[in-house]
Order: structure tokens, then sequence, then C-alpha cells
């Protein structure tokens, strides 16, 4: 009888509701969970990557909230944000986070912190809207060459596909028979969340899962088309920047750190942090290097 109640304990956890940290904020007719901690200037909002959630920064933003006012959330649709209207599109993500930092930032400008995929939006945003963001920091965050599609049978990169491209390759996948998602677990890093927050994680990667096959494959994939063009050849200025990427070694040469060292090139006060040892989430497996480069930017905007 034991192994019939653990299944059934696991599944209710899964399926039900937990309880938003943060609070629900109107953005427009919508509601959008935000969660900010901490009241010193500037403040720094977090984008996480994708399928990542606000509470994955749970190790990082407490610590960056006793020098900054920190800010994390959850974009339409994802943990206990209300959905956008309509297919995802890379418009309405950076509107998004533009009411979202106009909620939480008195200033009007803000440093973001981006992790992965987050880190292409943070990208994004700040050549949409330069006056608003004083600095970045992306946490092993793609070049945009590095995403990449079979067209023709040639790899093409994302952000130089055509529509018709990529309606192709969206047709190609349906074709393929999809296996099913296992359920999610508490596997590593994940499992360095603090507890109160497993029941969250469990729940918003089971709900992500199941909302992620209601959407049209050839939308997703223009989604990150868009964003990936929206940043090639980007070029940031004097913009303070700091790249944080994972690393096998101190010393790594390897094609993903050359790209993340070509991300810092890209800005006169870009800066190279490599975390050595640590895997794609650096800001669960290694905190405190995040909460460093946070700080050493704040302190840098505090000089300029």
């Amino acid at each position: 009888m034991k192994a019939p109640r653990l299944f059934f304990s696991l599944a209710l956890l899964v399926s039900t509701v937990p309880r938003p940290p943060g609070e629900m904020v109107a953005i427009g007719s919508r509601k959008i969970h935000v969660q900010c901690m901490g009241n010193q200037e500037p403040t720094v909002v977090f984008l996480s990557g994708v399928p990542r959630f606000s509470f994955h920064f749970a190790l990082v933003e407490p610590e960056v909230a006793k020098f900054a006012h920190a800010c994390v959330y959850d974009r339409g649709g994802e943990a206990w944000s209300d959905p956008s209207p309509g297919p995802p599109a890379a418009e309405s993500t950076l509107d998004e986070l533009d009411a979202v930092i106009g909620k939480v930032s008195s200033a009007g400008r803000v440093v973001l912190v981006g992790h992965s995929f987050g880190g292409v939006i943070g990208r994004a945003y700040q050549r949409k809207h330069p006056q608003r963001v004083a600095g970045l920091v992306l946490i092993d965050s793609a070049h945009p060459d590095f995403s990449t599609m079979p067209v023709d049978g040639k790899q093409k990169k994302m952000s130089e596909m055509t529509a018709d491209e990529i309606r192709a390759v969206a047709a190609q996948f349906k074709s393929r028979p999809r296996p099913p998602m296992p359920d999610p677990k508490m596997e590593p890093p994940f499992d360095r969340l603090p507890a109160a927050l497993h029941p969250a994680h469990l729940w918003a990667m089971k709900k992500w899962q199941d909302d992620s096959r209601k959407i049209d494959l050839a939308a997703a994939l223009q989604f990150q088309a868009d964003f990936y063009r929206a940043i090639q050849d980007a070029s940031f200025g004097d913009l303070p920047l700091t790249v944080i990427t994972r690393a096998n070694s101190a010393d790594d040469a390897g094609a993903w750190v050359e790209q993340q060292k070509q991300i810092a090139a890209s800005s006169s006060r870009g800066t190279l942090l490599r975390a050595v040892g640590s895997g794609h989430d650096i800001e669960l497996e290694q905190p405190d290097t995040v909460v460093m480069a946070i700080r050493m930017m704040v302190e840098k905007l505090a000089q300029r």
C-alpha cells in the first residue's frame, strides 16, 4: 500500500496550485505575478529562462535585496501569471516587461539580470528601450548564432530564417511522433531550492509542459527567431555589461565560452565571468557568483 499512497501524494502535489510568494499586479486587464524585496536603488529586475520561473532566483534575490530593490516576475501564462492574449509574440513580451518595470521602478531605469532566454529578452528590451536599462547581467545566455534549425539539409541560424522556412521546419517536427514528457521531479539543480518552493517547482513545470503542447509550434519558433533577430549584431556601446558563463576551467576556450566572450565584447564596458564547474543554472548552482556580479554592477553604476 505504500507505493500507491506515495504516487497519489506526488500527483496531488503537482496538481495543487501553490500560493504565490509575491503579489498579483494588474497589467492592463491581466494580472502578473511579481515579487520584490529590498528598498535601495537601483531596481534589479530578473528575467527567467524557459522553462524557468520567478522563484528559480530564490537563492539570489534575497541577497541582492540587501543592497538593491530586487524584483522577479513570471511572464504571461507562466506559473501564476495570467496568459497573454493570442500566440506568443516578441513585441507583446517586451511590452509586458516594460509595463512591469513601470510598476516596480520609480526611477524608470533598471538593471536587467537575464538567465538563458531571459538574457535574450533583456538584450532585445535594451535595444528597444535603451533609456530604461542602466546595466545588463547575462547568465549563460545564448549568442544569436548558437540557435539553429535544419533548413534544406543544413543548419541555419534562426535569426536568418524566413517565415516560410519556420513553418516548414515546424511541419517537419509535427510529423514526427512526440513522446510524452515525464512528470517533473526534484532533480539537480532544482533540489537546491528551499524546500518550501519544491511544490511550486513541480506544479509550474507540469503546467508549462501541459500548456506548451497547446501552442502552435510555428508560432513558438517564430517567437524565438524574432528575438534572436532583434539582438543579431547587437552593439551596446558603453553600457555596463556583465556576462556569466558556465565553464569547465578558468581558461576554458570552448565554442560556448568563445561566444560568451563575443557577447561581453559587444560593450566597451563588458566583463566576462566564468562559473567554473557550474551547469546552465548558475543562479542555483553558484548563486554567490551571480550575487557578486550584480553587486559589482551596482557599485559600477554608483561611480558614474
